[in-house]
């Protein structure tokens, strides 16, 4: 059987924001150096941060009540198929 601990999942979760991040300050850093600045472009970012600031307030929000100690149990009797629950 095997037992993958939840916080694997979190870890995982948190290199992606890493990465997110890293491309989002990059977007922030291409709009203000190469002249970008327009009203639609301001209008585009603002959302854009809006719905950034939504997603982890509502991330956190979510899985505050984890535990992130416990397993994740794959496989057992339960997916075996030549031994039948019945």
């Amino acid at each position: 059987m095997i037992s993958i601990p939840l916080y694997i999942f979190l870890l995982i979760y948190a290199a992606f924001l890493l990465v997110f991040i890293f491309f989002f300050f990059a977007n922030f850093f291409h709009l203000f150096h190469m002249g970008g600045t327009t009203v639609t472009s301001f209008l585009v970012t603002i959302i854009l941060v809006a719905l950034t600031v939504a997603v982890l307030l509502l991330t956190t929000y979510s899985l505050r009540t984890v535990s992130w100690s416990d397993t994740l149990n794959l496989g057992g009797d339960a997916y075996n198929i030549f031994n039948p629950i019945f």
